[in-house]
């Protein structure tokens, strides 16, 4: 699988359900963001059936955000979905990450994404 895919295309069925939930739950900016993230990195503790997703947002920062205001977990948002979804965010309302609680049913997905060491450090 081809690293810095877009989210629509490695997990195309739990992007559309993401983009929906948050819509339903009053989130319509984060819910526009879904089609536009792209994937950095995936890990699945099949110990916990716990899965993380990180994600780089389209939406990019000016010189002023970047450098003088800086880059730092906003919030969390639970998301009503099967999998226990929480989509974090950060100070500029950006999707960093999303968590899957019960991600057994894209375990697969997960592992065939992997992780690299490298992936958590340009994020």
């Amino acid at each position: 699988m081809t690293k810095h895919a877009a989210l629509v295309e490695v997990f195309p069925k739990f992007a559309e359900e993401l983009r929906l939930a948050l819509a339903a739950c009053g989130e319509p900016h984060l819910a526009a963001q879904v089609l536009d993230l792209t994937v950095a990195s995936c890990s699945y503790d099949s110990s916990g059936e716990a899965g993380y997703i990180r994600v780089r947002s389209a939406e990019t920062l000016n010189v002023v955000e970047q450098n003088i205001i800086g880059t730092r977990h906003g919030r969390t948002v639970s998301v009503d979905h099967p999998c226990w979804v929480y989509v974090d965010v950060d100070n500029f309302d950006r999707i960093t990450g999303i968590e899957l609680l019960a991600a057994s049913p894209h375990a697969a997905q997960l592992l065939a994404f992997g992780v690299t060491p490298s992936s958590f450090d340009d994020v």
